[in-house]
């Protein structure tokens, strides 16, 4: 499984779009594009990551660090080179102060590491930590498609029983 997208939509329901390998060729494997969208709710895992994604986005919109609080990572585009090299692009909202419709922002693809050793284009590289939570989000994303979700939590009483 490979994930290639993942959005918060305004319901707080999640989408994840991921393609999968159903045939390998010679010339190419063949894959099959899926995109699950479900009202259950996250493991907390998921969202802890998303929030510890804000600094770094911050920075590559070039933002101060205090403006982390007014915003919040709605989802994430995940691309890659032929030979493996991975590009995100984090949709983010800001808040305005004067109005309750906030701003969205995309940032530029930030790639994993430079295309080229050699002069090619190096691009926005991600910083180390950055890439290391998004792979982290990505391992949370295919929880998420495989069923491992927030465990709803149950008001049980607890009463004693006469024998």
């Amino acid at each position: 499984m490979q994930i290639e997208k993942i959005k918060i939509n305004k319901d707080s329901s999640i989408a994840v779009e991921f393609s999968e390998i159903i045939a390998e060729k010679e010339e190419g494997d063949i894959y099959r594009k899926i995109r699950i969208r479900s009202n259950s709710p996250a493991h907390k895992g998921f969202y802890d990551v998303l929030t510890k994604l804000k600094p770094y986005a911050c920075s590559m919109i070039e933002l101060p660090e205090k403006e982390e609080k007014r915003i919040s990572v709605k989802g994430i585009t995940f691309n890659r080179t032929k030979e493996g090299i991975l590009g995100v692009v984090l949709h983010l909202e800001r808040k305005l102060d004067y109005t309750d419709i906030p701003i969205v922002i995309k940032t530029p693809c930030n790639i994993e590491e430079p295309y080229s050793n050699n002069g090619g284009y190096a691009g926005n590289v991600l910083d180390p930590g950055c890439a290391s939570f998004l792979y982290t989000l990505m391992e949370e994303a295919e929880k998420y498609v495989s069923g491992f979700r927030e465990q709803a939590e149950l008001n049980l009483k607890q009463e004693s029983v006469l024998l």
